[in-house]
């Protein structure tokens, strides 16, 4: 039951999102952000206007089976982690991240390919 509440509120927050998104303007996010299983609808929602973020952005244990929201996203100053995303198959609203900073890192995560085939990272 308790997961049921945690997805119907994402699906929420994203509803929400999509009515927000085309008002929201494109900013400079400063400091490390977190994408996870507590909040997801809100973090995503808090990130949809970012163009950039200074410090790191880690997206783990979400739920989440895409990433819609972040498509305003360019650069990512630290960190890119995407990690233990069990049914997150498409990362292709990232498509727009043309830098980052530091490492890309992508752990246990299944990854939608062309033809409908699956591959898990480790």
């Amino acid at each position: 039951m308790k997961k049921t509440q945690q997805i119907l509120a994402t699906i929420i927050s994203l509803i929400i999102l999509t009515f927000f998104v085309g008002t929201s303007q494109a900013d400079v996010c400063v400091e490390d952000y977190n994408i996870d299983a507590i909040d997801t609808g809100g973090d995503i929602i808090a990130l949809s206007g970012c163009t950039e973020i200074t410090g790191d952005l880690k997206i783990q244990s979400t739920g989440l089976t895409n990433l819609n929201g972040l498509d305003n996203l360019t650069s990512v100053g630290g960190d890119l982690n995407i990690q233990s995303n069990n049914v997150l198959t498409i990362i292709s609203t990232l498509s727009n991240i043309t830098s980052v900073g530091r490492g890309l890192y992508f752990v246990k995560l299944i990854i939608e390919r062309e033809g409908g085939t699956h591959k898990k990272t480790s």
